[in-house]
């Protein structure tokens, strides 16, 4: 029997950013963000925001160099759910890579950008 995948890639401006977490008993490393996505539909734009769950050491480097509004290309599988009837997508992120840093942010982390490890 074949397998069946489901990926999504996006690609979007950090909005959010909660502190990195640690749970378990190995302490493994979690952090939640959120992407921004626009588009256009008949003239009028519109932004979808999608949460973006990191684990392990991906989680660990990427709170490390990522702030709001820096732009993001984010790997990973959909995880669907539903509340009060509204379905919405979360991904659980493979691969999440910095496509620019904000102005104010690539001040920041000038001295880090040559460590950087995604």
């Amino acid at each position: 029997m074949a397998r069946s995948v489901a990926q999504i890639t996006l690609m979007g401006y950090v909005g959010y950013k909660n502190d990195l977490k640690y749970v378990g008993e190995n302490s493994l490393a979690i952090l939640e963000v959120s992407v921004a996505h626009s588009r256009k539909e008949k003239l009028v734009q519109t932004t979808d925001w999608y949460k973006v769950t990191i684990f392990g050491n991906v989680a660990t480097n990427v709170d490390k160099f990522i702030n709001k509004g820096d732009l993001v290309l984010v790997i990973g599988q959909p995880v669907f759910s539903e509340y009060n009837g509204k379905t919405t997508i979360n991904i659980r992120a493979t691969s999440v890579e910095v496509i620019s840093l904000k102005k104010n942010s690539q001040e920041n982390t000038e001295a880090n950008t040559e460590d950087v490890p995604f």
